[in-house]
């Protein structure tokens, strides 16, 4: 939204074009629907993906998240799209997969080792994550750059001055410690919960977690 306001022509580019968060998307944002069916998503995705980079030719396409980053990679080779191509890695790649089964994390991992190095930029959203990539699948460091998660203070602030009905909150005026995020084995969520009984010990303090899985 903000690179479409600043004048960048911007496309999302999606499998298929639903859920709450398009709502949230401007309406200067062209909105490119591959109307991918569900039951044949992850192959059929890349030969749709294929023939829009064939037929606009954006100058750049960027993709995250770790399935849709194999599906950019094999489509640009597949139909030689000559821009550049851009992936997207959002959290460390070993400490996600470690709890899948072995065969389903070897296909994943040969999957992104094979791919990943053809991206010609790839952005991590930490340094640790950055060095990861490379360790694990050769990528050259200098291809790999690391950009911290944006914070828009804007729309925070602006929050912050909505009042919140709720008896939980009102019942009492304890401060209050909020954690917003998937509830993940990423995240820790039972780290939390001890930290905060040991800080109840000498200041009592609610926390309120919420996220989904």
């Amino acid at each position: 939204n903000s690179l479409a306001a600043s004048g960048v022509k911007v496309s999302l580019v999606l499998g298929t074009a639903e859920g709450p968060f398009l709502s949230y998307i401007s309406k200067s944002v062209h909105i490119n629907n591959l109307s991918v069916p569900r039951f044949m998503s992850k192959l059929w995705t890349i030969w749709r993906l294929g023939k829009y980079l064939k037929r606009l030719r954006p100058q750049t396409i960027m993709s995250s998240l770790d399935v849709p980053n194999i599906q950019l990679v094999i489509a640009a080779k597949l139909f030689r799209y000559k821009g550049v191509v851009a992936i997207s890695q959002r959290a460390m790649v070993v400490s996600v997969y470690k709890k899948f089964f072995c065969l389903h994390r070897w296909l994943y991992f040969t999957a992104m080792g094979l791919t990943y190095s053809h991206a010609d930029l790839i952005i991590c959203n930490s340094l640790a994550a950055a060095d990861e990539l490379c360790s694990l699948f050769g990528i050259v460091r200098e291809r790999v750059i690391s950009i911290y998660n944006s914070v828009d203070i804007k729309q925070i602030n602006a929050l912050a001055k909505v009042k919140l009905e709720d008896s939980w909150l009102d019942k009492n005026k304890l401060p209050l410690i909020v954690s917003l995020g998937n509830i993940t084995h990423l995240k820790d969520k039972t780290t939390l919960i001890k930290a905060i009984s040991i800080v109840n010990v000498k200041r009592k303090v609610r926390l309120a977690i919420l996220g989904s899985n």
